[in-house]
């Protein structure tokens, strides 16, 4: 395994995170039920600009790299089948590889809570904050559910213009796979024998991941599959 990797994914995550953050407070500003002012979190959104910026430079150094592709024959699956693809690498430069993986990602919709709270100050000048029993929804995120990863065969070492596929095939969850994982009983019931779209339009969205782990720069692609989970076993 290589040594000193950059952790790109908790990066993405925590910079998607940061933005609903941001998002959140803005609209709780806004509509009155946090009594602050943006300035007090400056440094906070100093943060999340960094970590955006960062990703910019990743993706750019990633693509002047080589290419990742995901290539499917479909993208609409039901229980009981597989998706089968290829993920096809053209390197720009020679890669020494470590490993290449796919992973299919079931993510549900969840929402942050908005707390209300009253700021007081004290006779000594300094602030105090009082939580009030009140919530509200606030901005919504994805939350991870469902992961299922394999890993590929793959040479250790890839010469610049040595395009080559890799065939892959995954199977897709059925209800009682689903049953154990951390999603609500309403939910799955809800959208059992309903396409899942990957838009972001329902309750549960699905995507594949391809990863090849490398020295220096790894490449990461997401594609977005259409799900249905019918009621049987």
């Amino acid at each position: 395994m290589a040594k000193n990797k950059i952790p790109i994914l908790p990066l993405i995550g925590g910079s998607i995170g940061g933005i609903i953050a941001i998002t959140t407070i803005i609209i709780g500003i806004v509509d009155g039920s946090m009594d602050v002012s943006i300035s007090d979190f400056t440094p906070f959104i100093f943060m999340v600009f960094l970590m955006f910026s960062f990703m910019t430079v990743y993706f750019t150094l990633m693509k002047l790299k080589g290419k990742l592709i995901i290539n499917l024959v479909k993208t609409n699956f039901e229980t009981g089948e597989d998706i089968q693809g290829t993920i096809t690498l053209i390197p720009r430069k020679k890669i020494n590889v470590n490993k290449l993986t796919v992973k299919l990602i079931g993510e549900k919709k969840a929402y942050e809570e908005v707390h209300y709270v009253n700021f007081t100050t004290n006779k000594g000048g300094r602030k105090e904050t009082t939580p009030l029993d009140k919530t509200k929804q606030g901005a919504s995120y994805w939350d991870e559910f469902y992961n299922n990863t394999i890993q590929i065969d793959i040479p250790n070492r890839i010469n610049n213009g040595q395009k080559i596929n890799f065939p892959f095939k995954i199977k897709v969850p059925n209800k009682a796979e689903l049953a154990t994982k951390k999603i609500s009983k309403n939910i799955l019931e809800n959208i059992v024998n309903i396409p899942q779209k990957s838009d972001e339009t329902g309750e549960l969205k699905w995507k594949l991941e391809a990863n090849l782990d490398s020295k220096g720069i790894d490449f990461l692609v997401f594609k977005g599959v259409d799900i249905t989970i019918l009621d049987k076993e």
